[in-house]
Order: structure tokens, then C-alpha cells, then sequence
């Protein structure tokens, strides 16, 4: 490419080569950048009726391009260049009339111009003529039309029409209801990056609709919407989380992406916060406790909790502890009702009750095998640590009481060894 012969009939009134300086100036292309020159030069071809100048210089004053934005002016150059048959200037007046940007704000008039740049197959055109007659707003509602459009958008490959395109086959708008159609259009969408068609695909994947239920697919899509900050999905996250589909089980992840998503507004994210966070307290209650435990599985390595042998320590403190805070709410109840507390049928507790209180004589092995062996006071002092973060039955303190006067700390335990019973 001559830039110095394009400079000269740039300079000798020639529109062409006006307009392709301007776009080397504009786009910093085989010369330095420098978005003001172009302006004056797109204005030069533009004002000889040059059509692609005429709908940059427009395009440069509606949003500030090198020249003081000018909504009204940007307007006008589009309109010339959209009367001369620009899809690309008719999209942009559209654009204009759709959010009243230079122009008064009207949809019959924004529709026609999306339809004129749609009929000459402008991708964005004929996605935005389809949310159009979606609402209808500016022209009569049709679905079937919505469709049409959102497909030959789709075809030629705009994410956000692929989208729309997968919602109205999943709910059957416009067309037949296909699932299978509806994550063929959200795939294509959401491995162009869209969020919403990424969040809608993991969506389909935990409902097993048009596609074999797998959650694990779910936690990979909505996790990549909700890292592009998509509330529903970072609530789709965070439900992953706290119920242990498709990922492990983790509350802390759980109130992080609730969070992030109550932050947004999201209804139910608001509503499943409050219990995630308790539940991850709770859970950080019970990792302290776990920690020293292991510690002393190393003194103790063969300590079970059966007569058997089989379950050793760290099955209890990986499983029981968990379970049994699971259900203590049920064996509190079940217990206030055995004592005549709670004047109700307590047939609505007796399971629970019973699994409470095996979860309490599989804690009390554990507790009397320990209590015993026991050889130094920190040990004893887990022991403890471990009765404060779970619910266990007054006879615990049958074998915590004599290991603590064995060791002579009956001083020091005095006000925990109330405490614990307090709990009961």
C-alpha cells in the first residue's frame, strides 16, 4: 500500500481515498493513530456523500470518537448513510431510536430500521428485530416471527441469538418444543462465552433436559457464568455447593457464591445465605476440633469405637460428628418431648430421636476408649475441645471427670466441665 499517493489524492478531494486514510488513522494500521485526524477526514468524504464515511463520522459523534460526542449530529450522518442503504449505519440508527440517543426514543421507528439492515442480513439487526416482536413493542407481538429473526441471527453465529433462540425452543415458543434443539443453540452460545447461555446449558445439564443429567457439566458451566458475575449462576454455584452436586460438598464456597449473588439481588440467594453461613461456621467449628484429634490418632492409632475394632477414630470424627450435628435439632426435640416439655405427639421425633441417640453411644465409645488412655493434659484438653462443638449425653462426663482428676486440672476445668454440662 502507496500511503504518501493516498495522502496526495486524499488530499486532492478524492472521497475513497479520504475514507480509507481516515480508517488507517482510526485503526492505527500502517501509520500512528490519531483518532481526531481521522474524524476530519471521514467528515470530508462524508460531506461528498461517501456512504461508509458517512456512517463512521456518525458513529464517532454518537458515542465521542476522536471529537466531542454529539448524539443529534451522529444521527443525522447515520440517517444519510442509512437512506443510501448502510446495514451498518440502519442497525446504528436503530440503536439511536431504540434508547433515544440524538433522536426522540420511538420503536415503531427503530424496528424499521433493524428491519432494513435484517433484510440485508445484519446478524445484530435481526437479533434486535426479534426481541422486538418478543415484546412487542413497536410492532405487533409474534413469536413465530421472534423465532424466524433469532434463527437467521443464530446462523450466522451471534451468541446472543443462539441464546434466545434455545429459550424459545426449551419453552416452545414460536416453534415446537425440542430440549434437544433448545442445548444444540445453548451450546453454541455458551462456547462463544455468552453468560447466560453458559448458566441456561448448566441449567439443562442438572434437570436432564435434552441432555443426560450430569451435574458435574453443570458446576463447569455455571461456574464459567458466574465468574463473568452472572447472579443466577453464581446462585446455581453456590447450590452446587452447598448440596454436593457435581463438586464436593463445601458451605465456605457455598456463602461465597451466595454472597456474590445476594449482592446482585438475587431472591433466593438472599434466602439460602443465612443457613450457608451458618453451616460454615459450623463446619470451621469442626475442622478446629478435627485437627488436634489427628494429632492424637498418632498416640492412639489403634483406638476404635466398636468391640470389633473396625471403626477407628477417624471414622468417627469424619462421619459422626457430622451426622449427629445433622440431626441434633431432631434429638433436642425428642428429648424435651421424653421429659414432658414439649406437650406433643412424640411420634414426630422417634426416629430421629433413636438415630440421635446411637449417634451419642457411638460418641461416648469414643470418649470413654480416649478418657482412659489419655497421658497428659492436652490430651485431655481435646477431649474437651471436641464435647464443646458437639451434643453428647451427660454420661460423657462419667469419663471425662476422671481423667481430668487423674491429671490434677480439676482447677482448670472447672468452669469448661460447667460449661459442657450447661449445654445438655
Amino acid at each position: 500500500m502507496n500511503i504518501n499517493n493516498m495522502i496526495e489524492r486524499a488530499q486532492s478531494g478524492d472521497a475513497t481515498a479520504q475514507y480509507e486514510l481516515a480508517e488507517l488513522y482510526y485503526y492505527g494500521e500502517e501509520i500512528e493513530k490519531d483518532l481526531e485526524t481521522a474524524v476530519k477526514l471521514y467528515s470530508q468524504a462524508a460531506e461528498q456523500g461517501h456512504i461508509d464515511a458517512q456512517y463512521s463520522l456518525g458513529y464517532c459523534y454518537v458515542y465521542g470518537k476522536g471529537v466531542a460526542k454529539d448524539e443529534s449530529k451522529g444521527a443525522k450522518w447515520l440517517t444519510l448513510a442509512a437512506k443510501q442503504g448502510s446495514s451498518k449505519a440502519q442497525y446504528s440508527l436503530g440503536v439511536c431510536y431504540s434508547n433515544g440517543r440524538g433522536v426522540e426514543k420511538n420503536d415503531s421507528k427503530a424496528v424499521k430500521c433493524f428491519m432494513m439492515a435484517a433484510e440485508q442480513g445484519f446478524p445484530e439487526a435481526q437479533h434486535n428485530l426479534g426481541v422486538y416482536y418478543e415484546k412487542g413493542e413497536g410492532v405487533e407481538q409474534n413469536n413465530v416471527e421472534a423465532a424466524k429473526w433469532y434463527r437467521k441471527a443464530a446462523e450466522q453465529g451471534l451468541p446472543e441469538a443462539q441464546c434466545a433462540l434455545g429459550v424459545y425452543y426449551e419453552k416452545g415458543k414460536g416453534v415446537e418444543q425440542n430440549n434437544v434443539e433448545a442445548v444444540k443453540w445453548y451450546r453454541k452460545a455458551a462456547e462463544q462465552g455468552l453468560p447466560e447461555a453458559q448458566n441456561d446449558l448448566g441449567v439443562c445439564y442438572s434437570k436432564g433436559k435434552g441432555v443426560e443429567q450430569n451435574y458435574v457439566e453443570t458446576v463447569k458451566w455455571c461456574r464459567k457464568a458466574a465468574e463473568q458475575g452472572l447472579p443466577e449462576a453464581q446462585y446455581s454455584l453456590g447450590f452446587c455447593y452447598d448440596k454436593g452436586k457435581g463438586v464436593e460438598q463445601n458451605n465456605v464456597e457455598a456463602v461465597k457464591w451466595y454472597r456474590k449473588a445476594a449482592a446482585q439481588g438475587h431472591a433466593e440467594a438472599k434466602q439460602a445465605l443465612e443457613e450457608a453461613e451458618r453451616k460454615a461456621e459450623r463446619d470451621e467449628q469442626i475442622e478446629k476440633c478435627k485437627e488436634p484429634f489427628r494429632k492424637l490418632l498418632k498416640k492412639y492409632p489403634k483406638a476404635t469405637i466398636n468391640s470389633a475394632g473396625n471403626e477407628t477414630v477417624e471414622y468417627l470424627i469424619e462421619n459422626m460428628i457430622e451426622v449427629y450435628d445433622k440431626h441434633k435439632g431432631y434429638a433436642h426435640a425428642y428429648e424435651r418431648d421424653r421429659r414432658g416439655l414439649s406437650g406433643i405427639d412424640n411420634s414426630n421425633f422417634r426416629d430421629w430421636g433413636e438415630l440421635a441417640d446411637t449417634m451419642a453411644n457411638n460418641m461416648e465409645y469414643l470418649f470413654q476408649h480416649i478418657c482412659k488412655s489419655c497421658v497428659t493434659k492436652t490430651d485431655i484438653m481435646t477431649v474437651a475441645q471436641l464435647a464443646m462443638w458437639t451434643t453428647v449425653s451427660e454420661t460423657f462426663m462419667l469419663y471425662l471427670c476422671p481423667a481430668i482428676k487423674r491429671h490434677g486440672i480439676e482447677k482448670e476445668m472447672g468452669e469448661f466441665c460447667a460449661a459442657v454440662v450447661a449445654l445438655k
